[in-house]
């Protein structure tokens, strides 16, 4: 929350230097399912994943620096996140599945291209990001319901189970969002889908002779609705 509170107090700083232009400020919120993709360049690894379920919330500022006669214009986007990702584990023969949810600090930065006239607004956002894992919730492991399975074999299935001691907390990755937002007499209304892949791993595989995966990464698919205000007089 402190990082948080920071980001959005040194956004507020630096857009308040910038009048000339147009800025929006502003809450978003939604919900997102995520997955973490296992896979070893040498080693067979037999690992069934699904999504699990999260939430995100955050705030954003976007910056308009000028507004172009053409149909496509530009801007870019810094916000500071909430989001929890994670992954649900599989096993045959009744073992139960094994879930592990990572809550994250997520810090993007994006361009956005945007086409419209009047107050509706259509755009498309790429761009990277930095995350910081705050905390991690699991339900246990299949070992913990079984003390005579070998953790690491259960049910014909490897596990590797994430250790906040031992394992990444941090990391990055790209991001792309597609939506629209609306200007109303009470500000603006941001509508949209977004996808990230994580380009670093969370479990750290030591040597790739261990076996434990060299890819382990995030990927997550959701939904954004968000509140803005409008600062300046340029018009979009």
């Amino acid at each position: 929350m402190k990082e948080i509170i920071g980001v959005i107090l040194l956004l507020i700083t630096i857009e308040s230097g910038v009048a000339q232009s147009r800025t929006h400020i502003g809450v978003l919120s939604g919900g997102n399912f995520s997955s973490v993709y296992f896979n070893h360049l040498a080693f067979p690894t037999n690992i069934r994943t699904t999504v699990i379920p999260g939430v995100f919330g955050g705030v954003a500022v976007k910056y308009f620096p000028h507004k172009r006669k053409s149909f496509l214009n530009t801007a870019v986007q810094l916000g500071a996140n909430y989001q929890q990702k994670g992954y649900i584990q599989q096993f045959p023969n009744g073992h139960r599945d094994y879930n592990v949810r990572l809550n994250y600090l997520t810090v993007p930065f994006s361009a956005i291209v945007y086409a419209g006239k009047g107050k509706l607004k259509i755009f498309l956002s790429p761009g990277i990001y930095g995350e910081f894992i705050q905390n991690v919730d699991t339900n246990g492991t299949p070992e913990d319901d079984d003390p005579e399975s070998e953790f690491i074999n259960v049910g014909s299935s490897d596990v590797f189970e994430y250790d906040p001691g031992k394992d990444f907390n941090k990391g990055f990755g790209v991001v792309g969002e597609v939506g629209i937002w609306r200007e109303f007499g009470f500000g603006i209304i941001h509508l949209s889908g977004e996808v990230s892949y994580s380009l670093t791993n969370i479990i750290d595989f030591g040597d790739r002779s261990s076996g434990i995966p060299d890819t382990s990464s995030n990927y997550v698919v959701g939904f954004r609705i968000g509140y803005f205000i409008g600062i300046g007089k340029l018009e979009l």
